[in-house]
């Protein structure tokens, strides 16, 4: 997964200039100047050859004190540098916190990154026997408390907080031949533990009787759908908001060999419905917002998807000088699409996609929430199965396993003519546009018993129509009517049968 590069803060004392010492003395012997010393002896000449007279003179002449010479140098004031420091002063500041939510530091924020950090350091300190606080081999020397405190102290508010975090001990206490520490960071208590002879600490202790499957789980997160582009059955009881990069190689990959499983298995059955976000990462990826607002426009006109396949498939292409031809190749509107697109009329939508994915802990692209658990990276379709079938199971969807149907030998049979359904139901009427590659409406619904009659007009397409579940499959080359008898309760997918797969035309009968 590529990572988003994120800005580290520099506390003021970074920047700070420090005098030197040699400098400090160089300007105390420019301070003595000789110059009182001749003009003595020019005063002396002058007077009397008297030596009374010529001790009194000297004494006048070095009456006037040091000062009186160096007021050229205070006025230089070399250590006047406090007012190009004081704009970097870290107090308006505050850390990255891919958890804040706010615009001013809240101790609820300040803990989510406070905690993620230790739980971190906690599971690499499982595996490293703790962090040495000092390099070498251990003295087996105890320590005493307040000599295992000031380390613990240090160690965490020098290693592990940015300013303005800073932990202070609550209390110190020897347990089970450990040195506890209880620290106070943002408000909150943590745990922590060093060992007697100071050399090994652990940020946080996990009592082994209370451990649970869901101790290291965090909760999901509330992200926000908006009005962005979806495939799928927008009742689904799973919804996996995908945030990507157009100009991101693990994004195509994610599109290319996972994406596709995905679909066939989840998002074709109505068990899961997927919404695209952008999150382009322009210091990676200078293309990527530009692309972004491409695909904003081409959903304008219905055809985002159809975009979105293009612009992974042609990723090395991505340029200004491709974007209007690849919309007029998708028999766009090109005048209305230019217009869009180079008047970035989408810019607010795309900002506002990334700040969200930025606020629920997306620091990399791909990012996916799966009823808002996160998932990183392109992962492979066993760990998108693992996750759906999780969350289709808390959702309440019964998740059947379908058994092998075992060999039967055929046996002749007496043939019954099968009787015509009596229609209980309503006449359904609908009209259904089929479009490169989309039906609209998508969603259909009808109730149970209802004699549904499709009216399917396409626009400059050829294609089969199919409804697998009610036995319909008809070829469409311009206005087609098909009928049947919606006898059975549930959410159906129609399909343009004869196309590929990764074109996603697909749309949702719901039988009510």
């Amino acid at each position: 997964m590529e990572q988003k590069q994120l800005d580290e803060m520099e506390n003021s004392f970074l920047n700070e200039e420090f005098i030197d010492e040699k400098d400090l003395a160089i300007e105390e012997v420019i301070i003595e100047p000789a110059k009182p010393k001749k003009t003595a002896k020019k005063v002396i000449k002058k007077k009397t050859a008297k030596k009374a007279a010529t001790k009194k003179v000297e004494k006048i002449v070095e009456k006037p004190k040091p000062i009186v010479a160096a007021e050229p140098v205070k006025k230089e004031e070399p250590m006047k540098i406090e007012p190009r420091l004081s704009p970097v002063t870290p107090e308006p500041t505050k850390p990255v916190d891919p958890w804040d939510d706010s615009d001013e530091p809240s101790s609820g924020g300040m803990w989510k990154a406070l905690t993620v950090i230790l739980l971190i350091l906690f599971v690499v300190s499982i595996f490293t026997y703790g962090f040495h606080g000092n390099p070498g081999e251990t003295t087996g020397t105890a320590v005493s408390l307040a000599e295992a405190e000031q380390t613990v102290l240090q160690f965490v508010n020098t290693q592990l907080l940015q300013a303005p975090f800073v932990a202070e001990v609550e209390s110190t206490e020897e347990l089970n031949g450990l040195y506890r520490v209880t620290l106070n960071v943002a408000g909150d208590s943590v745990d922590s533990y060093i060992t007697k002879d100071g050399e090994l600490f652990f940020p946080q202790g996990l009592p082994l009787s209370e451990v649970t499957s869901d101790t290291l789980s965090l909760d999901p997160a509330d992200v926000e759908t908006d009005d962005d582009p979806f495939l799928g059955n927008s009742n689904a009881p799973v919804t996996i908001v995908e945030f990507s990069d157009f100009q991101c190689s693990f994004c195509k990959k994610f599109h290319e060999e996972t994406f596709p499983e995905i679909k066939q298995k989840y998002i074709d059955t109505g068990k899961v419905k997927l919404i695209f976000r952008d999150y382009p990462l322009l210091d990676a990826h200078p293309e990527s917002e530009r692309a972004a607002l491409a695909a904003e426009c081409a959903d304008d006109q219905g055809l985002f998807w159809e975009y979105h396949n293009l612009l992974f498939e042609r990723q090395s292409q991505l340029g200004d000088n491709k974007y209007s031809s690849w919309a007029n190749e998708l028999d766009m509107d090109v005048d209305a699409f230019d217009v869009c697109f180079n008047n970035a009329i989408h810019a607010g939508e795309v900002e506002r996609d990334f700040a969200e994915g930025e606020v629920n802990g997306v620091t990399g692209t791909p990012g996916f929430f799966i009823n808002g658990k996160l998932v990183s990276g392109a992962q492979p379709f066993s760990v998108f199965e693992q996750e759906i079938e999780s969350a289709l199971s808390l959702s309440g969807v019964a998740v059947i396993e379908e058994p092998e149907q075992p060999v039967q030998v055929e046996e002749p049979v007496e043939v019954v003519p099968t009787p015509t359904p009596v229609i209980t139901g309503e006449t359904k009427e609908i009209t259904l546009q089929a479009k490169r590659w989309l039906f609209n409406p998508q969603d259909v619904t009808v109730n149970k018993g209802d004699h549904v009659v499709l009216t399917i007009k396409p626009e400059n397409l050829a294609f089969t129509f199919g409804l697998e579940s009610f036995d319909v499959e008809e070829d469409v080359d311009g206005q087609t009517v098909v009928e049947f008898t919606a006898d059975k309760s549930g959410d159906f997918v129609f399909t343009c049968s004869s196309c590929e797969d990764w074109r996603g035309m697909t749309g949702m009968l719901t039988v009510e």
